[in-house]
């Protein structure tokens, strides 16, 4: 049956479709409800982010992490925005930037991948803290892979700064990567150093995962020393067997490469595996500024000698080795050889060469890390490594073993000089986690002297804060300090502690004490304990005493109620040892602040001596400032004759008073250096800042001597630690007038600027000593310089008027007649361009111009830059150089040059040529004239060619070629010389003209000289000019004996014919030589002499004499054997006075140095009467006859001069006679009258002679003629008779 339904039912059932619909509704309300607020919350998120207040929030969370600091985020973070004040500190390193922007796509996240189209990175500031020397490496990673990708399209880095290297400029960059491939591009680069400016370029691939596949390139192109460099760096391999092939190539550096690294090695000492890298004339000081100066050449190979195994060589060479306070390396050679056994490395052999004959030779092992290795040390001497040490020669052995970055040392050395010796042992503390040293034991023992230290030295502690922490104690024990340095002797005992750290500030305490102690024979004791802080000095209670002198300090400085006292007692300086002397007394008591405290003092010298070369006679010091600006200050300053560094002071006054803030101030000096005198005074006004900067003005500038200096108006100073400043001032001294527009000087930058209104050179020679020039040459000029790093500016130099002479004592003053003079200098970067010019009457023309590089921190030339000079000149007439050169100099000709200058300051790298013509030399005092002379001489950089050296002398010839080296250590040079005939010298009493050649040779500073000579003609008159003098042994009280200069070792081989018409007059002999030496001569020995030179046959009228006993003898055989010494031949010597019934003369034997003179007669009679047949012509039986004779001889042996030149001989021989006679002869009427005599031989048998009688009656002319020995013809006409005699002479017992 079927029913109807009631309304209500219908409405229920036709509602219910509604139903349905409406949930559908809500879900999908909810759902788009659940869609639409998280991208709502996200937009209000994100907006909230991108607004200020979101960035400040952020930068607030950021700050609160610990780990970063932020100051600021600028921009929106969804497109470009900037991090301002980004710092990152972690336990390993340290990381500021003061910019970061960016510029980025946030939708590319959607593709996970981070694109940034700009990052820009400003000044990037790295600091890498250390880490325990021991701590374990990380192993190596598993990937280098990211989550997502990252694309950086352009990226800047403006400066990197990592701490302790240089900084990098201006890298440019792109990265692209999509999480497991990486490439990047470096487009640029930048190195800046002092002596580098180069920039890097190259690209890099990298595969993520292992084995870590790599390729790339680096390209490197710039200048080094101002000199192109190029490098070519090639990578490829995986990270463990990383293949790196290149090279640098320069004019100052050269390197190559061609290794095997493995990157992921646990040790740093087995990153090269396999290879060879080769570097030459590496300066390390060009590369990082701070690092010392060398020139170094370093060779290191691996070669495998199958799996984990293989052998290695390092050498290292330096050609510049220098101490260490010279900024150098102070070794010259390091060799070893190397064994590698999988993780193990052997050290074979090692050898270390030091400057002086210092070396360290060792040998151990690497293994895993552990290092064991002994080191044998001989002969090193400190002051060869530091010259401020002493001299010592040092010995022993030092042992390493541990961690090789944190080994325990062991070392027993000695001095063998003092004979003292060290004993060290010292490591490291929990090397795997901290870095502190300690010093377990450090003993020093001479004799009964010693000194015990302890200690240790934190410089990273567990959570890597670096306190730099300290300790140390030490106890001595009859210490003598003059074992040690130049000091009286002493026996000192004590102990001391001392500590603090340095970090975060300087905490520090000390405590001493000495017991049992003298010094120079007094009582030495004392005892302190000191506390000092950074701003602060506490607990001070320190006293010291020798003898009667003492000095105290007592108290406290830093805080408002602190009182430090100081008290110096010095009456009786002599207790101090030789050399003191005087007495010395003051007080001082300081109050408040460190910086600045109030002072008052007083302190008093009088009768000062030491042995320093410094002296007081009298000095009185009084000082009272407060500790503000504006209270009251008085100093005062008085010393009277006082000495110190040569300068001599018999007053100086100074005072100040007023206050810090402002005060007027005065000083006068007094005294006397050398010979000059110095008279200054001044007045200043100003005052000092809270810095301790004083600025005021000069008002008053005096210096009467050593030269007049004034101030034209008062000039405005500024001076502090490490700041001057001048403002505008002119100077005036003497005739020398300078206007400074500015001066400042500030942390190592100078900018100055003036002008050399005048400047007087002649005043300036005076001033430094120069006597031989002067002159009233006036220089004018301008400046204006600026170094802040590098030297940029101007320096312009050009005469005025005037000239400069030339004076000595021997020579009349000679002009340098100037015309012109100008040079200028400009600077550009330190890059020095200059140029000069000089115009004389007497010098001629001379132009100069060339580059350098300036090392503007030390104000000095680069020493690894080159230096290009060119200088040409024009010498028309070099007879003006001759008075320059001495008085008895006389040059001719002209010479015109053009030379250059290419290469390193210290290097000779000379090109261009020296050309001379129509040169002559004349030396009136060696008689050597040349004349008619060609010179060419050419420069090759190191090569000195003398090309042509021509000259005329006499009618002969001098002909010469050589070259001269001067690379390598030392310089070398030969020469080929050729005589034809050369007038060599020429003058009254010397005539020698030669033929032959010889060959100079200069090598490893040895001479070597050998040749043929022939002497074509010679005549030589030798007259003794000696004069008392010192024998060599004799030394003068108080004078220095000048250095013996040792010269150059001479080899000498050179031949002298002395040829047919060799003739010397001197010592009695004149004759004609002959024969043929052999002049020998090796290095560190005197010259030998070998060969016989022989007296010449008499030919004609040339005789051969010699005058013996007032006697002109014939030589009739005359030997001169050399057979050694050059000065010592041997004797042979027979000179007779024939013509006579008994023929004497002269035989000479022995030796030049011992000569034995002995009479000798044909026939043989006594020597009695060998002697008067010799001196008379007679026997001793007319010896009554002759006696006015026989004073005449013993009158003429009075006279005889010391070259053996008779008195007559000196006198008649300027009149061509041979001697003089006295005789007396009876008249008729039984009278006697005396009859002088004068004759000359006119040939070996004939003589003439002239008498001349007192009364006038027996003046005659006779001539002789000896026929025979025995028979003789005499003819006289006189103007008492006419005779012709034949006369026969036999003689008997």
């Amino acid at each position: 049956m079927q029913t109807n339904p009631t309304p209500a039912a219908a409405e229920t059932q036709a509602a219910k479709p509604v139903a349905r619909y409406s949930k559908f509704r809500r879900f999908i309300g909810w759902l788009l409800f659940l869609l639409v607020i998280p991208v709502f919350l996200l937009t209000i998120t994100l907006a909230f982010f991108d607004s200020q207040m979101g960035r400040d929030w952020l930068v607030k969370q950021i700050n609160q992490s610990g780990v970063a600091k932020l100051r600021a985020i600028d921009g929106s973070l969804w497109s470009d925005f900037a991090l301002r004040g980004l710092v990152l500190n972690t336990a390993d390193m340290g990381l500021s930037v003061d910019k970061v922007r960016l510029a980025w796509s946030p939708y590319s996240l959607l593709a996970r991948d981070l694109s940034l189209d700009e990052l820009s990175i400003g000044h990037l500031e790295i600091d890498i803290k250390p880490s325990p020397p021991d701590k374990p490496a990380s192993p190596p990673p598993e990937s280098i892979t990211l989550p997502i990708g990252l694309h950086i399209d352009q990226a800047q880095i403006k400066k990197l700064s990592i701490k302790g290297s240089p900084d990098l400029d201006d890298i440019r960059f792109k990265l692209a990567s999509n999480g497991r491939f990486h490439q990047i591009t470096l487009d640029q680069l930048k190195l800046k150093l002092p002596q580098l400016d180069a920039s890097l370029k190259g690209h890099l691939a990298l595969v993520g995962a292992q084995p870590f596949v790599t390729s790339g390139q680096l390209s490197l192109a710039g200048k080094v020393e101002n000199q192109p460099l190029q490098s070519q760096i090639m990578l490829d391999g995986e990270l463990r067997k990383l293949q790196l092939k290149g090279d640098i190539k320069s004019n100052q550096l050269n390197a190559m490469i061609n290794a095997r690294l493995d990157l992921f090695a646990p040790y740093t000492y087995q990153l090269l595996s396999e290879g060879q890298i080769k570097l030459q004339q590496l300066n390390p000081a060009v590369l990082v500024q701070g690092l010392p100066k060398a020139l170094i050449d370093v060779s290191l190979s691996v070669v495998p000698l199958g799996e984990n195994a293989a052998s290695g060589a390092l050498e290292i060479r330096n050609a510049m080795p220098l101490t260490i306070d010279q900024g150098g390396l102070p070794f010259t050679q390091i060799s070893s050889k190397l064994g590698y056994l999988k993780e193990t490395v052997t050290l074979k052999s090692m050898s270390l060469d030091l400057l002086g004959q210092g070396q360290i030779k060792g040998a151990g092992q690497l293994d895993k890390g552990q290092l064991k290795l002994q080191l044998d040390l001989a002969k090193i001497d400190p002051a060869k490594l530091f010259t401020r040490q002493p001299p010592a020669s040092l010995g022993g052995t030092i042992e390493l073993k541990g961690p090789w970055l944190a080994p325990d040392v062991q070392a027993n050395l000695a001095d063998a000089q003092r004979n003292v010796a060290l004993d060290l042992d010292m490591g490291w503390l929990n090397p795997k986690h901290e870095r502190r040293i300690v010093l377990r034991e450090a003993r020093l023992s001479r004799a009964n002297s010693s000194v015990a230290l302890q200690g240790e030295l934190g410089l990273l502690d567990a959570k890597g804060v670096a306190k730099n922490d300290f300790k140390l104690s030490g106890e001595f024990a009859g210490l003598n300090p003059a074992e040690f340095v130049a000091s009286p002797k002493g026996s000192l005992t004590g102990q001391f502690k001392l500590a603090g750290a340095l970090q975060p500030a300087l905490k520090a305490s000390v405590d001493y004490s000495l017991s049992d102690s003298r010094f120079n024979g007094e009582v030495l004791s004392g005892k302190g304990q000191l506390n000092v802080e950074e701003t602060r000095v506490s607990n001070a209670n320190l006293w010291l005493a020798l003898g009667a002198n003492r000095i105290d300090a007592e108290g406290a400085l830093g805080l408002a109620s602190d009182v430090l006292k100081l008290k110096i007692s010095l009456p009786q300086l002599q207790q101090f040892g030789p050399g003191f002397s005087g007495k010395i007394s003051g007080d001082a008591q300081l109050k408040g602040a460190m910086l600045s405290p109030q002072i008052a003092t007083q302190l008093a010298v009088a009768g000062l001596q030491t042995p320093f070369g410094v002296s007081v006679n009298q000095a009185v010091l009084e000082a009272q400032l407060q500790s503000d600006l504006k209270g009251p200050m008085h100093i005062r300053a008085d010393i009277s004759d006082a000495k110190a560094a040569g300068v001599q002071v018999q007053a100086l006054n100074f005072k100040a008073d007023g206050s810090r803030e402002k005060h007027s101030a005065s000083l006068q000096l007094k005294g006397q250096q050398d010979e000059r005198l110095i008279d200054v005074s001044s007045r200043f006004e100003g005052g000092l800042s809270d810095q301790w900067v004083w600025r005021g003005s000069v008002q008053g500038l005096q210096v009467n001597q050593p030269l007049a200096l004034n101030l034209a108006a008062p000039l405005s100073l500024e001076a502090g630690a490490n700041l001057v400043r001048l403002g505008d001032a002119r100077l005036l001294m003497g005739e020398t007038r300078v206007h400074i527009e500015k001066l400042n000087w500030q942390d190592g930058n100078l900018d100055t600027a003036g002008e050399l209104e005048q400047v007087s050179v002649g005043q300036w020679l005076t001033l430094l000593g120069q006597k031989e020039v002067s002159g009233n040459l006036m220089l004018g000029g301008r400046w204006a310089l600026k170094s802040a790093g590098s030297l940029d500016g101007q320096l312009e130099i050009h005469r005025q008027s005037g000239d400069l002479k030339y004076v000595t004592q021997n020579t009349a003053p000679q002009k340098f007649d100037l015309q012109d003079f100008r040079l200028q200098v400009l600077a550009k970067q330190s890059a020095l361009n200059f140029n000069g010019h000089l115009s004389s009457g007497r010098f001629g023309q001379m132009q100069a111009n060339g580059t350098a590089l300036l090392d503007a921190v030390n104000w000095r030339l680069a020493e690894r830059a080159p230096l290009d000079v060119f200088i040409k000149g024009d010498v028309p007439k070099l007879s003006m150089f001759g008075p320059l050169l001495g008085p008895d100099l006389t040059l001719a000709g002209s010479g015109r040059f053009e030379v250059r200058h290419a290469g390193l300051p210290k290097e000779n790298d000379w090109t261009g040529f020296i050309y001379g013509d129509g040169v002559s030399v004349r030396d009136a005092a060696t008689g050597l004239a040349l004349q008619d002379g060609k010179v060419r001489v050419t420069l090759d950089k190191q090569q000195i060619h003398l090309q042509q050296f021509q000259f005329k002398g006499g009618q002969g010839t001098l002909d010469a070629k050589g070259s001269f080296d001067l690379a390598g250590p030392s310089p070398s040079a030969t020469a080929q010389v050729t005589a034809n005939k050369l007038t060599l010298i020429s003058k009254a009493d010397m005539l020698v003209v030669m033929s032959g050649q010889g060959n100079i040779m200069l090598k490893d500073k040895a001479l070597s000289v050998s040749g043929q000579m022939k002497a074509d003609e010679g005549d030589i008159r030798f007259q003794s000019n000696d004069v008392p003098k010192l024998s060599d042994d004799v030394v003068i009280k108080g004078r220095s004996k000048a250095p013996a200069d040792a010269g150059p070792k001479l080899t000498l081989q050179m031949d002298i014919d002395l040829g047919k018409n060799f003739r010397f007059r001197g010592y009695g002999l004149d004759a004609r030589l002959a024969g043929l030496l052999r002049l020998r001569a090796q290095a560190n020995q005197p010259p030998t002499a070998h060969g016989v030179v022989q007296v010449a046959e008499n030919e004609g009228n040339a005789r051969s004499t010699y005058s013996a006993y007032g006697q002109k003898l014939d030589i009739e055989r005359g030997v001169l054997a050399f057979q050694g010494p050059i000065d010592n031949p041997g004797l042979d010597v027979l000179a007779m006075r024939r013509g006579q019934q008994v023929e004497a003369g002269v035989q000479v034997t022995g030796t030049a140095l011992r000569p034995r003179v002995m009479l000798y007669s044909e026939p043989s009679v006594p020597d009695s009467e060998k002697l008067s047949w010799l001196l008379f012509g007679h026997g001793s039986d007319s010896m009554e006859k002759s006696d006015s004779a026989l004073m005449l001889q013993v009158a003429n042996a009075l006279l005889t001069s010391g070259d053996n030149s008779s008195f007559s001989e000196g006198l008649l021989g300027k009149v061509g006679l041979d001697d003089v006679g006295f005789s007396s002869q009876k008249e008729k009427d039984g009278s006697s009258t005396q009859v002088v005599s004068v004759g000359k031989q006119l040939s070996k048998n004939v003589r003439v002679s002239l008498e001349k009688s007192v009364n006038g009656l027996r003046d005659a002319v006779k001539f002789t003629w000896q026929l025979t020995k025995g028979w003789s013809l005499v003819s006289r006409i006189g103007t008492d008779e006419t005779t012709g005699d034949a006369y026969y002479t036999f003689s008997f017992d």
